[in-house]
Protein backbone atom coordinates (compact mmCIF):
# COMPACT_ATOMS: atom_id res chain seq x y z
CA UNK A 1 0.00 0.00 0.00
CA UNK A 2 1.58 3.31 -0.91
CA UNK A 3 1.44 6.64 1.01
CA UNK A 4 -1.62 8.06 -1.18
CA UNK A 5 -3.89 4.89 -0.61
CA UNK A 6 -2.84 4.83 3.36
CA UNK A 7 -4.37 8.72 3.34
CA UNK A 8 -7.29 7.62 1.29
CA UNK A 9 -8.11 4.90 3.97
CA UNK A 10 -7.26 7.61 6.96
CA UNK A 11 -11.29 8.30 6.45
CA UNK A 12 -11.77 4.79 7.12
CA UNK A 13 -10.12 4.74 10.52
CA UNK A 14 -9.92 1.80 12.82
CA UNK A 15 -10.66 1.59 16.44
CA UNK A 16 -8.79 -1.30 18.27
CA UNK A 17 -11.03 -2.40 21.43
CA UNK A 18 -8.62 -3.68 23.56
CA UNK A 19 -11.03 -5.25 26.88
CA UNK A 20 -8.97 -5.76 30.19
CA UNK A 21 -9.11 -7.59 33.65
CA UNK A 22 -6.04 -8.28 35.54
CA UNK A 23 -3.69 -8.57 32.67
CA UNK A 24 -0.83 -6.54 34.18
CA UNK A 25 1.78 -9.63 32.63
CA UNK A 26 0.65 -9.46 29.41
CA UNK A 27 -1.01 -5.99 28.67
CA UNK A 28 2.38 -4.40 27.72
CA UNK A 29 3.14 -6.66 24.84
CA UNK A 30 -0.34 -6.07 24.01
CA UNK A 31 -0.07 -2.41 23.57
CA UNK A 32 3.20 -2.57 21.89
CA UNK A 33 2.48 -4.26 19.43
CA UNK A 34 -0.70 -2.50 18.62
CA UNK A 35 1.34 1.25 18.38
CA UNK A 36 3.80 -0.31 16.22
CA UNK A 37 1.64 -0.45 13.58
CA UNK A 38 2.87 0.24 10.28
CA UNK A 39 -0.71 2.14 9.52
CA UNK A 40 -0.85 4.77 12.08
CA UNK A 41 -4.57 6.11 11.58
CA UNK A 42 -5.91 4.22 14.48
CA UNK A 43 -7.40 5.09 17.63
CA UNK A 44 -6.73 2.30 20.81
CA UNK A 45 -9.50 2.25 23.43
CA UNK A 46 -8.50 0.17 26.78
CA UNK A 47 -11.21 -0.65 28.56
CA UNK A 48 -10.34 -1.37 32.22
CA UNK A 49 -13.02 -3.56 33.70
CA UNK A 50 -12.29 -3.53 37.36
CA UNK A 51 -8.79 -4.75 37.40
CA UNK A 52 -7.27 -5.26 41.02
CA UNK A 53 -3.90 -5.50 39.84
CA UNK A 54 -1.87 -2.66 38.07
CA UNK A 55 -3.48 -3.07 34.65
CA UNK A 56 -5.18 0.55 35.11
CA UNK A 57 -1.94 2.15 35.91
CA UNK A 58 0.02 0.52 32.85
CA UNK A 59 -3.59 1.68 31.26
CA UNK A 60 -3.25 5.46 31.83
CA UNK A 61 0.42 5.47 31.70
CA UNK A 62 0.57 4.28 27.62
CA UNK A 63 -2.41 7.22 27.52
CA UNK A 64 -0.46 10.01 28.71
CA UNK A 65 2.12 8.50 26.22
CA UNK A 66 0.13 8.11 23.10
CA UNK A 67 -2.62 10.70 22.35
CA UNK A 68 -4.22 8.15 20.04
CA UNK A 69 -5.23 5.98 23.40
CA UNK A 70 -8.62 6.57 25.56
CA UNK A 71 -8.84 4.87 28.36
CA UNK A 72 -12.49 3.84 29.84
CA UNK A 73 -12.50 2.68 33.70
CA UNK A 74 -15.31 0.85 34.80
CA UNK A 75 -16.56 -1.45 37.19
CA UNK A 76 -16.45 -4.69 36.97
CA UNK A 77 -19.03 -6.60 34.17
CA UNK A 78 -17.55 -9.13 32.41
CA UNK A 79 -16.07 -9.24 28.95
CA UNK A 80 -19.45 -8.22 27.01
CA UNK A 81 -20.01 -5.46 29.19
CA UNK A 82 -16.24 -4.21 28.67
CA UNK A 83 -16.36 -4.73 24.43
CA UNK A 84 -20.35 -2.53 24.63
CA UNK A 85 -18.26 0.37 26.62
CA UNK A 86 -15.58 0.13 24.14
CA UNK A 87 -17.61 0.56 20.85
CA UNK A 88 -19.89 2.98 22.22
CA UNK A 89 -16.95 5.16 22.75
CA UNK A 90 -15.25 4.29 19.18
CA UNK A 91 -15.12 6.76 16.57
CA UNK A 92 -13.42 4.43 13.92
CA UNK A 93 -15.42 2.91 11.13
CA UNK A 94 -14.19 -0.13 11.51
CA UNK A 95 -13.63 -2.22 15.05
CA UNK A 96 -10.72 -4.73 15.73
CA UNK A 97 -10.71 -6.54 18.84
CA UNK A 98 -7.64 -7.54 20.66
CA UNK A 99 -7.72 -9.49 23.94
CA UNK A 100 -5.38 -8.27 26.72
CA UNK A 101 -3.54 -10.88 26.65
CA UNK A 102 -2.91 -11.35 22.54
CA UNK A 103 -0.78 -9.12 20.50
CA UNK A 104 -0.25 -8.59 16.45
CA UNK A 105 2.50 -8.23 14.12
CA UNK A 106 3.15 -4.68 12.89
CA UNK A 107 1.74 -5.23 9.23
CA UNK A 108 -1.45 -6.56 11.07
CA UNK A 109 -3.92 -3.32 10.27
CA UNK A 110 -2.56 -2.55 6.92
CA UNK A 111 -2.64 -5.90 5.66
CA UNK A 112 -6.45 -5.77 6.58
CA UNK A 113 -7.06 -2.68 5.71
CA UNK A 114 -5.81 -3.55 1.94
CA UNK A 115 -8.40 -5.64 1.58
CA UNK A 116 -10.96 -2.32 2.55
CA UNK A 117 -9.19 -0.36 -0.22
CA UNK A 118 -9.95 -3.05 -3.07
CA UNK A 119 -13.47 -3.85 -1.42
CA UNK A 120 -14.77 0.00 -0.04
CA UNK A 121 -17.13 -0.65 2.34
CA UNK A 122 -16.57 -4.27 3.07
CA UNK A 123 -18.79 -5.24 5.95
CA UNK A 124 -16.16 -7.78 7.65
CA UNK A 125 -12.37 -9.05 7.16
CA UNK A 126 -11.95 -12.12 8.99
CA UNK A 127 -7.99 -12.89 9.39
CA UNK A 128 -6.07 -15.98 10.19
CA UNK A 129 -4.40 -16.52 13.72
CA UNK A 130 -1.64 -18.27 15.12
CA UNK A 131 -2.68 -19.77 18.41
CA UNK A 132 0.16 -19.87 20.81
CA UNK A 133 0.79 -22.37 23.80
CA UNK A 134 1.79 -20.76 27.06
CA UNK A 135 2.88 -23.80 28.91
CA UNK A 136 4.11 -25.47 25.58
CA UNK A 137 6.81 -24.65 23.18
CA UNK A 138 4.49 -24.92 20.41
CA UNK A 139 2.64 -22.22 17.91
CA UNK A 140 0.07 -23.28 15.48
CA UNK A 141 -1.71 -21.07 12.14
CA UNK A 142 -5.21 -21.32 11.96
CA UNK A 143 -7.17 -19.82 9.32
CA UNK A 144 -11.03 -19.82 8.46
CA UNK A 145 -12.04 -23.51 6.35
CA UNK A 146 -13.21 -21.30 3.61
CA UNK A 147 -11.27 -20.26 0.46
CA UNK A 148 -9.55 -17.02 0.80
CA UNK A 149 -11.69 -14.76 -1.04
CA UNK A 150 -14.48 -11.48 -1.60
CA UNK A 151 -17.92 -13.09 -0.88
CA UNK A 152 -20.88 -11.36 -1.59
CA UNK A 153 -24.74 -12.02 -1.37
CA UNK A 154 -25.73 -15.66 -1.87
CA UNK A 155 -22.42 -16.56 -1.33
CA UNK A 156 -22.36 -15.83 2.20
CA UNK A 157 -25.40 -18.06 2.86
CA UNK A 158 -24.54 -21.00 0.23
CA UNK A 159 -20.68 -21.34 0.55
CA UNK A 160 -19.68 -19.35 3.99
CA UNK A 161 -22.94 -20.41 6.65
CA UNK A 162 -23.11 -24.02 5.46
CA UNK A 163 -19.50 -24.76 6.39
CA UNK A 164 -19.26 -22.41 9.20
CA UNK A 165 -19.26 -24.46 12.68
CA UNK A 166 -17.66 -27.87 11.55
CA UNK A 167 -15.91 -27.61 8.19
CA UNK A 168 -14.93 -31.83 6.77
CA UNK A 169 -12.10 -30.69 4.52
CA UNK A 170 -9.88 -29.17 7.00
CA UNK A 171 -11.18 -30.25 10.02
CA UNK A 172 -11.93 -26.56 11.29
CA UNK A 173 -14.44 -23.79 11.57
CA UNK A 174 -15.16 -22.35 8.33
CA UNK A 175 -15.63 -18.84 9.63
CA UNK A 176 -14.10 -18.76 12.80
CA UNK A 177 -16.78 -17.71 15.67
CA UNK A 178 -14.09 -15.18 16.89
CA UNK A 179 -14.32 -11.49 17.04
CA UNK A 180 -10.26 -10.76 17.12
CA UNK A 181 -8.63 -11.49 14.14
CA UNK A 182 -11.19 -9.52 12.44
CA UNK A 183 -12.45 -6.25 11.30
CA UNK A 184 -16.21 -5.31 11.30
CA UNK A 185 -18.16 -2.30 10.51
CA UNK A 186 -18.85 -0.25 13.91
CA UNK A 187 -22.87 0.54 13.08
CA UNK A 188 -23.44 -3.12 12.06
CA UNK A 189 -21.09 -4.52 14.86
CA UNK A 190 -22.62 -2.28 17.89
CA UNK A 191 -26.27 -3.09 16.53
CA UNK A 192 -25.33 -6.97 17.36
CA UNK A 193 -23.68 -6.49 20.17
CA UNK A 194 -26.51 -4.83 21.82
CA UNK A 195 -28.72 -7.74 21.55
CA UNK A 196 -26.55 -10.29 23.22
CA UNK A 197 -27.29 -10.61 27.21
CA UNK A 198 -24.19 -10.09 29.24
CA UNK A 199 -25.18 -13.47 30.86
CA UNK A 200 -23.64 -15.68 27.67
CA UNK A 201 -20.20 -15.68 28.74
CA UNK A 202 -19.22 -18.26 26.62
CA UNK A 203 -19.72 -18.55 22.51
CA UNK A 204 -20.53 -14.68 22.67
CA UNK A 205 -18.66 -14.11 20.35
CA UNK A 206 -20.17 -16.64 17.80
CA UNK A 207 -23.57 -15.02 19.10
CA UNK A 208 -22.31 -11.71 17.05
CA UNK A 209 -20.16 -13.21 14.49
CA UNK A 210 -22.97 -15.90 13.43
CA UNK A 211 -26.03 -13.57 13.01
CA UNK A 212 -23.97 -11.00 11.29
CA UNK A 213 -23.29 -13.42 8.76
CA UNK A 214 -27.03 -13.90 7.92
CA UNK A 215 -27.38 -10.36 6.45
CA UNK A 216 -24.04 -8.31 5.67
CA UNK A 217 -24.22 -8.31 1.98
CA UNK A 218 -20.33 -8.86 1.44
CA UNK A 219 -17.19 -10.07 3.11
CA UNK A 220 -13.57 -10.75 2.55
CA UNK A 221 -11.48 -13.88 3.90
CA UNK A 222 -7.68 -13.82 4.31
CA UNK A 223 -5.23 -16.50 5.30
CA UNK A 224 -3.31 -13.94 6.62
CA UNK A 225 -1.90 -14.94 10.03
CA UNK A 226 -0.84 -11.77 12.17
CA UNK A 227 -2.65 -12.14 15.12
CA UNK A 228 -1.07 -14.11 18.32
CA UNK A 229 -3.89 -16.19 20.37
CA UNK A 230 -2.34 -16.92 23.31
CA UNK A 231 -3.62 -19.98 25.07
CA UNK A 232 -3.36 -19.71 29.06
CA UNK A 233 -3.25 -22.93 31.24
CA UNK A 234 -5.62 -21.08 33.70
CA UNK A 235 -7.99 -19.52 30.86
CA UNK A 236 -11.69 -19.04 31.35
CA UNK A 237 -12.32 -21.26 28.71
CA UNK A 238 -10.86 -24.14 30.82
CA UNK A 239 -12.70 -23.06 34.15
CA UNK A 240 -16.51 -24.58 33.79
CA UNK A 241 -18.73 -22.24 36.33
CA UNK A 242 -22.08 -22.98 37.06
CA UNK A 243 -23.48 -20.05 36.05
CA UNK A 244 -22.24 -21.63 32.47
CA UNK A 245 -25.04 -23.55 31.96
CA UNK A 246 -27.92 -20.38 31.96
CA UNK A 247 -25.45 -18.33 29.36
CA UNK A 248 -25.70 -21.35 27.26
CA UNK A 249 -29.10 -21.75 27.21
CA UNK A 250 -29.89 -18.11 26.13
CA UNK A 251 -26.76 -18.75 23.33
CA UNK A 252 -29.36 -21.14 21.64
CA UNK A 253 -32.17 -19.22 22.08
CA UNK A 254 -30.37 -15.69 20.67
CA UNK A 255 -29.25 -17.76 17.73
CA UNK A 256 -32.22 -19.73 16.87
CA UNK A 257 -33.86 -16.52 16.94
CA UNK A 258 -31.61 -14.51 14.76
CA UNK A 259 -31.76 -17.72 12.08
CA UNK A 260 -35.49 -17.93 12.00
CA UNK A 261 -35.46 -14.09 11.80
CA UNK A 262 -33.69 -14.42 8.80
CA UNK A 263 -35.66 -16.97 7.50
CA UNK A 264 -32.56 -19.45 7.77
CA UNK A 265 -34.02 -22.04 10.53
CA UNK A 266 -32.97 -24.79 8.76
CA UNK A 267 -29.67 -23.53 8.62
CA UNK A 268 -29.22 -23.22 12.11
CA UNK A 269 -30.84 -26.86 13.08
CA UNK A 270 -28.64 -28.64 10.50
CA UNK A 271 -25.11 -26.22 10.94
CA UNK A 272 -25.03 -23.88 13.29
CA UNK A 273 -26.67 -25.52 16.44
CA UNK A 274 -23.59 -27.47 16.63
CA UNK A 275 -21.91 -24.65 17.96
CA UNK A 276 -24.04 -24.31 20.91
CA UNK A 277 -23.65 -28.36 21.42
CA UNK A 278 -20.28 -27.98 21.29
CA UNK A 279 -20.37 -26.22 24.39
CA UNK A 280 -22.48 -28.65 26.46
CA UNK A 281 -19.99 -31.01 25.63
CA UNK A 282 -17.42 -29.35 26.55
CA UNK A 283 -18.70 -28.81 30.16
CA UNK A 284 -20.27 -32.36 30.77
CA UNK A 285 -17.98 -33.64 33.26
CA UNK A 286 -18.56 -30.71 35.08
CA UNK A 287 -21.71 -30.62 34.93
CA UNK A 288 -23.00 -34.35 35.09
CA UNK A 289 -19.51 -35.86 35.71
CA UNK A 290 -19.99 -37.69 32.37
CA UNK A 291 -16.31 -38.75 31.23
CA UNK A 292 -15.85 -36.56 27.89
CA UNK A 293 -13.61 -39.45 26.14
CA UNK A 294 -17.23 -39.72 24.71
CA UNK A 295 -17.82 -36.55 23.85
CA UNK A 296 -15.06 -36.28 21.05
CA UNK A 297 -17.72 -38.57 19.03
CA UNK A 298 -19.99 -35.96 18.35
CA UNK A 299 -17.98 -33.89 15.79
CA UNK A 300 -16.99 -36.96 13.13
CA UNK A 301 -19.92 -36.58 11.23
CA UNK A 302 -19.15 -32.97 10.75
CA UNK A 303 -15.44 -33.57 9.80
CA UNK A 304 -15.97 -36.65 7.64
CA UNK A 305 -18.04 -36.82 4.49
CA UNK A 306 -20.90 -40.10 4.75
CA UNK A 307 -19.69 -43.37 3.50
CA UNK A 308 -16.02 -41.95 3.02
CA UNK A 309 -12.78 -44.20 3.10
CA UNK A 310 -11.10 -43.25 6.28
CA UNK A 311 -8.00 -44.24 7.38
CA UNK A 312 -7.46 -43.89 11.73
CA UNK A 313 -4.74 -42.62 12.69
CA UNK A 314 -4.40 -43.11 16.61
CA UNK A 315 -5.17 -46.31 18.99
CA UNK A 316 -5.18 -43.98 22.04
CA UNK A 317 -7.96 -43.49 23.91
CA UNK A 318 -9.56 -40.73 21.33
CA UNK A 319 -8.58 -42.93 18.57
CA UNK A 320 -10.31 -45.97 20.40
CA UNK A 321 -13.67 -44.33 21.02
CA UNK A 322 -13.71 -42.95 17.20
CA UNK A 323 -13.24 -46.35 16.13
CA UNK A 324 -16.04 -47.22 18.27
CA UNK A 325 -18.30 -45.04 16.76
CA UNK A 326 -17.57 -45.53 12.45
CA UNK A 327 -18.08 -49.15 13.44
CA UNK A 328 -21.02 -49.06 15.14
CA UNK A 329 -23.15 -46.11 13.23
CA UNK A 330 -21.64 -47.16 10.25
CA UNK A 331 -21.44 -43.55 8.49
CA UNK A 332 -17.63 -43.93 7.46
CA UNK A 333 -15.93 -47.15 6.68
CA UNK A 334 -12.63 -47.68 8.21
CA UNK A 335 -9.97 -49.29 5.85
CA UNK A 336 -7.38 -49.23 8.09
CA UNK A 337 -6.24 -48.04 11.47
CA UNK A 338 -2.48 -47.33 12.17
CA UNK A 339 0.13 -45.92 15.00
CA UNK A 340 3.36 -45.24 15.42
CA UNK A 341 3.47 -48.10 17.81
CA UNK A 342 1.18 -50.66 16.44
CA UNK A 343 2.68 -53.05 18.59
CA UNK A 344 2.63 -51.46 21.99
CA UNK A 345 -1.48 -50.71 22.07
CA UNK A 346 -3.62 -53.15 23.33
CA UNK A 347 -6.73 -53.50 20.92
CA UNK A 348 -8.98 -56.25 19.76
CA UNK A 349 -8.78 -55.44 16.06
CA UNK A 350 -5.06 -54.85 13.87
CA UNK A 351 -3.59 -51.78 13.65
CA UNK A 352 -1.36 -51.16 10.98
CA UNK A 353 1.88 -49.39 11.03
CA UNK A 354 2.38 -45.90 9.14
CA UNK A 355 4.06 -47.35 6.20
CA UNK A 356 0.86 -49.68 5.09
CA UNK A 357 -0.75 -46.53 4.47
CA UNK A 358 0.93 -46.33 0.88
CA UNK A 359 -0.86 -49.62 0.10
CA UNK A 360 -4.15 -48.41 1.17
CA UNK A 361 -6.45 -46.75 -1.09
CA UNK A 362 -8.75 -44.28 1.18
CA UNK A 363 -10.68 -40.54 0.85
CA UNK A 364 -8.92 -39.45 4.16
CA UNK A 365 -7.05 -39.80 7.19
CA UNK A 366 -8.90 -39.20 10.42
CA UNK A 367 -5.30 -38.18 12.89
CA UNK A 368 -7.08 -38.71 16.25
CA UNK A 369 -4.43 -37.72 19.15
CA UNK A 370 -5.33 -36.14 22.04
CA UNK A 371 -1.52 -34.13 22.58
CA UNK A 372 -1.43 -31.17 20.25
CA UNK A 373 2.08 -31.53 19.44
CA UNK A 374 1.97 -34.95 18.78
CA UNK A 375 -1.23 -34.84 16.65
CA UNK A 376 0.53 -32.02 14.34
CA UNK A 377 4.07 -34.43 14.34
CA UNK A 378 1.93 -37.13 12.87
CA UNK A 379 0.38 -34.58 10.31
CA UNK A 380 3.68 -33.56 9.20
CA UNK A 381 4.73 -37.23 9.01
CA UNK A 382 1.87 -37.89 6.38
CA UNK A 383 2.52 -34.54 4.50
CA UNK A 384 6.57 -35.86 3.84
CA UNK A 385 5.30 -39.21 2.70
CA UNK A 386 3.22 -37.40 -0.58
CA UNK A 387 0.06 -37.40 1.31
CA UNK A 388 -2.34 -34.70 0.11
CA UNK A 389 -2.90 -32.27 2.88
CA UNK A 390 -6.51 -31.68 1.85
CA UNK A 391 -7.08 -35.44 2.74
CA UNK A 392 -6.42 -35.07 6.41
CA UNK A 393 -7.92 -34.38 9.02
CA UNK A 394 -6.67 -33.01 13.00
CA UNK A 395 -9.33 -34.35 15.77
CA UNK A 396 -6.90 -33.75 18.49
CA UNK A 397 -8.08 -32.86 22.00
CA UNK A 398 -9.54 -29.08 22.69
CA UNK A 399 -10.08 -28.55 18.59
Amino acid sequence: MNQKEKNILIAAAVSFIVPIYNMESYLEKCLDSILGQTFGAFEVILVDDGSGDNSPRICDEYAEKDNRIKVIHKENGGLLSARKAGIKSAIGEYIAFIDSDDWIESDYLEVLLEEVHRHPGVKMVSSGSIYEYELEDLNKKITDGVEAGYYKGSQIREEILPKAVFYYKHGIPGMAASLWAKLIKKELLEKQLEKVDNCITVGEDGAVIYPLLTYIDDLSVLHYCGYHYLQRNNSMLHQYKPEYQAGILKLHELLRNEFGSAGLADVYEEYISQYVAGFHCRYMKDIYGLSLENSYDYNIYRLIPKDSKVILYGCGKIGKSCYRELMLSGYAEVVMWVDADPDGRFTQTKVHPIEDIANSVFDYILIAISNRRFAEEAKIGLLSRGVDGEKIIEYSKGG
